[in-house]
């Protein structure tokens, strides 16, 4: 099932040296394929279609290194995900259904209620005017 896993499928695609980690358990263990090294620094779940990097940082889901690595919108790379899921007979990992980071009416979080838990005066709460 590992070498059949859409993740598996986008990484190999990019990088056909690298060698995926067998399917034993959540987070397998694997060299990453983004840099140059000899001892596993990174992971990959063939479960939850992610992957990280705990060296250079690199990670995301099969969307997000989709946008990575082939420099496409979210729509795009959306798209193309669910044309790797088909060719390899496996539905969309969960999770890769909706963009990751997106806020309610566009705004950020801190826009609505202030930075670091503050109300958007800048005072804190217990400060009395």
């Amino acid at each position: 099932m590992a070498a059949d896993s859409p993740i598996t499928a986008l990484l190999r695609s990019h990088f056909p040296d690298w060698m995926p980690p067998e399917d034993r358990r959540v987070w397998n263990p694997c060299l990453c394929p983004f840099h140059a090294e000899s001892r596993a620094s990174a992971s990959l779940s063939h479960e939850l279609g992610a992957f990280r990097c705990h060296g250079c940082g690199v990670r995301g889901d099969l969307i997000g290194l989709i946008k990575l690595l082939e420099g496409v919108d979210y729509r795009a790379a959306r798209s193309r995900a669910q044309e790797i899921a088909d060719r390899s007979g496996q539905a969309l990992p969960p999770g890769a259904s909706r963009e990751s980071g997106r806020r309610l009416f566009g705004q950020p979080r801190t826009a609505r209620r202030g930075e670091r838990g503050k109300p958007a005066t800048g005072r804190p709460p217990w400060v009395r005017r």
